[in-house]
């Protein structure tokens, strides 16, 4: 998601992009189910 905003909003706006994915641990095979994502673009820089 951060690489499709770079792309498209801060080349055009400028500003920057910070993203962010969570997942829940699966038990039974060591993998991670992802259940959610973010995404904020800034005219400032992001602290």
């Amino acid at each position: 998601m951060k690489y499709i905003l770079d792309d498209v909003i801060t080349k055009e706006k400028g500003g920057c992009v910070s993203a962010d994915e969570i997942g829940l641990p699966v038990s039974e095979n060591g993998g991670v189910l992802p259940c959610g994502a973010t995404a904020v673009w800034s005219y400032n820089e992001l602290d």
